[in-house]
């Protein structure tokens, strides 16, 4: 039901927030090792 959705949303959402922080840490080190 909605608990499940809001529960799965709970979960997910701090993976995304991960993910993009992964995702933009390792495009800094890219940028700043191919100067």
């Amino acid at each position: 039901g909605a608990g499940a959705l809001i529960y799965l949303m709970s979960l997910s959402l701090p993976l995304a927030l991960s993910t993009m922080v992964s995702c933009g840490a390792l495009s800094a080190v890219m940028y700043f090792h191919s100067r």
